[in-house]
Parts: structure tokens; C-alpha cells; sequence
């Protein structure tokens, strides 16, 4: 797959009610992902981890969201945790949990995992798009935690919003800090198509509109045919 630039990684997000529904969507997704998120707190039974340690040829992401996250995972800061720790054993490339995690558990999930596996700390804002002071806070709580990447995914209600994600980036770029970027919504749909040549290390992508995971998300198709344009421009 040719990516807006040699850092980017396209992932298509997978909720999965089970892991035959889990293996059937891979299976659709799998020759165009770079990286697949699989969303664990949407299982309805409880799974081992070995049942996802080779259930796909490319790299994953784990998350475990609670409700305020979309997600399904217990409210317990403690269980989502734990629950993660339980699937580092299979070595996935990333592990997603929300900035506002304990530095406590933050620091026992960060020893739990081996060198080759990332951990993103993720803040996510369905509401409206905080200023860029508010966002750079955020995004120094994760390098300080020792954390691989910063993840900010904030809503759009004007164009406008967008503009603070893009110097956002450009200010993790100057630090030398991995970082995540992009608005959610109608209004926040340029955020994603131009987020990855500003820096943006994961572009997320549905298999199609039926399967997105947050509001504006684009589809495949759709990002596949921005990216020539915006190559062309960079």
C-alpha cells in the first residue's frame, strides 16, 4: 500500500461480537490495513489471548473503551487495565488506553509491555474541540508518563477546529513526539484526509460506512482516493 508518507500506517477498526465474527472481518480487511485495531471490550463472551495470536497476518492495536469512549469495558480504571495486561502475551505492535488512566496502572501496563510492543495514550472529546494550550497539557501528560505515542481525537463544530489539530501537530513534530491527530464529525473530515502529511503516525480508516468506529470516520475507498492528491501537494 503507498501511504501519504513513510511514518503513516493505515488501520481499519474492528468491533467484533466474537471471534468468528472477529476472523471473518479480518479476512475482508486484512489485504489493505497496515494495522488492524481490535476493539476487546466488544466481545460478548469473554476470549484467551491465544485466540488472537495468530488470528491475522498483520500487526494489531488493542483497545478496551469504556461507555464515555464508545466502547463496552468495564468502568473500573483497574479491570480495563488488567484486562489489557492479559493480552500482552500476544505481543501486539500497539496498546490504546485513555490519558486519564492512574499513573499508577499506566506504569504497570508500560512495564507489562515487551519492547515491541507501543503504548499510545489516547484523549478522545465527542463534545468539541479544546484549545491548543488545553491540548499540548494533554499531550506533555503522556511524554511524561513515558508513553510511545499521544493520541488526540477531539470533535469538530467548525472548520476552524481543525486548524488546531494541524498546529498541533506541528508542535509534537518539533518536540520529536509521536503523536495521533485528528477531528471527529462532519466538520472534522479534512482533519483526516490532511492530518497524515502533517505528521499524524496512524490514519483510521472503516471498511465502509457501515462499520465506523467514531463520527466522520472516512472510509477505505474513500482515503484511498484523497491520498494521490495530497501526496502530490507534499
Amino acid at each position: 500500500m503507498i501511504l501519504v508518507g513513510r511514518m503513516n500506517e493505515v488501520c481499519i477498526p474492528i468491533r467484533a461480537k466474537n471471534i468468528k465474527d472477529l476472523q471473518k472481518q479480518i479476512r475482508k480487511i486484512e489485504p489493505f490495513a497496515d494495522l488492524i485495531e481490535v476493539w476487546v471490550d466488544q466481545f460478548q463472551q469473554e476470549i484467551e489471548p491465544i485466540q488472537l495470536k495468530n488470528i491475522s497476518k498483520k500487526p494489531l492495536l488493542l483497545v478496551n473503551k469504556p461507555k464515555n469512549e464508545q466502547g463496552n469495558a468495564p468502568t473500573s480504571q483497574q479491570k480495563r487495565v488488567q484486562q489489557l495486561i492479559n493480552f500482552i502475551s500476544i505481543k501486539p505492535k500497539y496498546i490504546d488506553i485513555s490519558v486519564n488512566t492512574a499513573n499508577k496502572l499506566l506504569s504497570l501496563l508500560k512495564s507489562s509491555c515487551p519492547k515491541s510492543t507501543q503504548l499510545i495514550l489516547s484523549y478522545h472529546n465527542f463534545q468539541k474541540t479544546p484549545s491548543l494550550k488545553t491540548l499540548k497539557k494533554i499531550v506533555q501528560k503522556a511524554m511524561k508518563s513515558g508513553a510511545d505515542m499521544a493520541k488526540i481525537a477531539v470533535y469538530a463544530n467548525k472548520s476552524e477546529d481543525n486548524l488546531i489539530i494541524f498546529e498541533l501537530l506541528g508542535w509534537a513534530k518539533k518536540k520529536k513526539y509521536p503523536m495521533i491527530g485528528h477531528c471527529m464529525g462532519k466538520k472534522g473530515k479534512i482533519s483526516r484526509i490532511v492530518a497524515p502529511a502533517l505528521g499524524s503516525r496512524i490514519i483510521f480508516v472503516s471498511a465502509d460506512e457501515k462499520t465506523s468506529s467514531a463520527p466522520g470516520q472516512i472510509t477505505l475507498e474513500q482515503y484511498r482516493n484523497y491520498q494521490s492528491l495530497i501526496s502530490d501537494s507534499i
